[in-house]
Protein backbone atom coordinates (compact mmCIF):
# COMPACT_ATOMS: atom_id res chain seq x y z
CA UNK A 1 0.00 0.00 0.00
CA UNK A 2 1.05 3.88 -0.69
CA UNK A 3 1.18 6.10 2.04
CA UNK A 4 -1.93 7.85 0.35
CA UNK A 5 -3.91 4.15 0.59
CA UNK A 6 -2.96 3.98 4.01
CA UNK A 7 -3.95 7.08 4.77
CA UNK A 8 -7.64 6.76 2.94
CA UNK A 9 -7.96 3.35 4.61
CA UNK A 10 -7.08 4.77 7.85
CA UNK A 11 -10.22 7.25 7.62
CA UNK A 12 -12.51 5.55 6.21
CA UNK A 13 -12.15 2.49 9.19
CA UNK A 14 -11.48 -0.20 6.01
CA UNK A 15 -10.35 -4.19 6.88
CA UNK A 16 -7.68 -4.82 5.82
CA UNK A 17 -5.99 -8.16 5.06
CA UNK A 18 -2.09 -9.11 5.99
CA UNK A 19 -0.81 -12.59 5.56
CA UNK A 20 -4.29 -13.96 4.58
CA UNK A 21 -5.26 -12.56 8.04
CA UNK A 22 -7.97 -10.37 8.22
CA UNK A 23 -8.11 -7.41 10.12
CA UNK A 24 -10.25 -5.00 11.58
CA UNK A 25 -8.27 -1.52 10.60
CA UNK A 26 -5.41 0.02 9.75
CA UNK A 27 -4.74 2.46 13.84
CA UNK A 28 -1.59 3.54 12.88
CA UNK A 29 1.18 4.66 9.71
CA UNK A 30 4.67 4.19 11.07
CA UNK A 31 7.99 5.79 9.18
CA UNK A 32 11.04 3.97 10.75
CA UNK A 33 14.73 5.23 9.90
CA UNK A 34 16.56 1.71 9.65
CA UNK A 35 20.12 1.78 8.84
CA UNK A 36 21.92 0.23 5.80
CA UNK A 37 24.02 -2.35 6.91
CA UNK A 38 27.86 -1.76 6.70
CA UNK A 39 27.45 1.72 5.87
CA UNK A 40 26.70 5.07 7.90
CA UNK A 41 23.02 5.51 6.13
CA UNK A 42 19.69 5.12 6.79
CA UNK A 43 16.62 3.95 4.51
CA UNK A 44 12.58 4.68 5.37
CA UNK A 45 10.75 1.98 6.17
CA UNK A 46 7.05 2.77 5.86
CA UNK A 47 4.72 0.79 8.49
CA UNK A 48 1.35 0.20 9.52
CA UNK A 49 -0.25 -1.13 12.53
CA UNK A 50 -3.10 -3.66 12.47
CA UNK A 51 -5.95 -3.42 14.74
CA UNK A 52 -7.43 -7.34 15.35
CA UNK A 53 -10.91 -8.71 14.66
CA UNK A 54 -11.36 -8.60 18.57
CA UNK A 55 -10.18 -5.12 19.32
CA UNK A 56 -7.83 -6.93 21.65
CA UNK A 57 -3.64 -6.50 20.10
CA UNK A 58 -2.55 -4.79 17.60
CA UNK A 59 0.48 -6.36 14.56
CA UNK A 60 3.63 -4.02 12.75
CA UNK A 61 3.46 -4.83 9.30
CA UNK A 62 5.62 -3.95 6.15
CA UNK A 63 2.82 -1.54 4.76
CA UNK A 64 3.63 -2.85 1.28
CA UNK A 65 1.99 -6.50 2.09
CA UNK A 66 -0.91 -5.42 3.35
CA UNK A 67 -4.09 -5.14 1.17
CA UNK A 68 -7.44 -3.35 1.81
CA UNK A 69 -10.83 -5.55 1.53
CA UNK A 70 -13.37 -4.30 -0.06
Amino acid sequence: MTADEIKRAMHEFKPVKYKGILYKRITACIYRAVPVPMTNNFRGVLQVELLDRCGNSVTIADADKVEVVD
